[in-house]
């Protein structure tokens, strides 16, 4: 376990701009967790964060020595109280945050609606408003008696 307790420190100072801002976040494609249960809920879901960082307080807590044993190959970072309040985004932090991959939605594939009538099909676009075949409009019975319908 590495520990800090100087504001000067490069790692500390990487970690402060992350939690602080945004920009830094989306940069890097990572996110800042705090708190046990957030970070046990990923743990459980997603898997191992990037970083684990606790306080000098915190590791003395039962819950958070326990969150520690259970991310064993990340070797957590060790902050003074102080340092670790400067990192906290809630009033009364836990001793435990972690740095991981922000989880990004699978892409939705594309898909092509089309319209029928007439037996005709045709791509729907917004500048189409009539059946080419026959001219009837969307949501009313056609001239042949066929149905709209959109297909995927």
């Amino acid at each position: 376990m590495k520990r800090i307790v100087s504001a000067d420190n490069a790692r500390f100072k990487a970690l402060l701009k992350l939690a602080e801002s945004s920009r830094e976040r989306k940069k890097h494609g990572l996110s800042v967790l705090d708190g046990t249960h957030l970070v046990a809920a990923y743990r459980e879901h997603v898997g191992l964060p990037v970083e684990l960082i606790v306080s000098d307080g915190g590791s003395a807590n039962p819950e958070v020595q326990a969150l520690i044993s259970a991310m064993a190959p990340v070797a957590p970072l060790v902050l003074s109280d102080q340092l670790f309040h400067q990192l906290s985004t809630v009033a009364t932090p836990t001793g435990v945050l972690a740095t991981v991959k922000t989880p990004r939605p699978p892409a939705i594939p594309a898909q092509i609606i089309s319209v029928r009538c007439c037996g005709q099909r045709r791509p729907r676009a917004s500048s189409i408003s009539s059946c080419r075949a026959c001219r009837s409009t969307p949501g009313r019975r056609a001239c042949c008696g066929q149905e709209w319908a959109r297909i995927s």
